[in-house]
């Protein structure tokens, strides 16, 4: 009778350490994560920039406060590829000498338009980190020495970033 109690007693203790063993057994699970990095550039918002008579006069309207714009490109470049009016403006565009700088991560670059031409688009400047804005400015004259027209004066500035 001992023996057999002997034999079921190590029947069950082994029945608890195989149990208990199994216990500890480790299963692992998996959790997949993915992302893209673009290749391409964006802008986010823009601010417009204002424009005022230099030194109170009609000779010249300079930048008074710089447009801006929000750039997501940080590996790449911008350039200032034209500059044009929203509609007709007092003195004919083929009249004027226009300067735009763009300024970004401490670079600047300027583009001329003259006599309604625009000339070639200036360097090429390093784009700021991601989500930091780059600011333009702009300069308006008339050819000659001649006043510039009375009335508003609206301009759009295209920047166009490329990686």
């Amino acid at each position: 009778m001992l023996r057999r109690s002997l034999f079921v007693s190590t029947l069950m203790l082994a029945g608890v350490v195989g149990f208990a063993s199994s216990a500890k057994a480790q299963v692992n699970g998996t959790i997949l994560f993915n992302g893209k990095v673009s290749d391409a550039c964006a802008f986010g918002s823009s601010f417009e920039g204002a424009l005022a008579a230099e030194n109170g006069t009609n000779r010249k309207l300079v930048t008074n406060t710089p447009g801006t714009i929000e750039v997501n490109c940080s590996t790449g470049n911008l350039q200032i590829t034209n500059i044009s009016t929203t509609a007709a403006i007092p003195t004919p565009e083929t009249e004027l000498n226009i300067k735009s700088t763009l300024m970004s991560a401490g670079n600047s670059t300027t583009t001329m338009k003259n006599a309604g031409v625009l000339g070639a688009p200036g360097a090429v400047v390093t784009a700021p980190a991601d989500g930091v804005r780059a600011s333009v400015t702009l300069e308006v004259d008339k050819l000659g020495t001649t006043p510039l027209n009375p009335g508003n004066y609206d301009f759009i500035v295209t920047v166009t970033a490329t990686k």
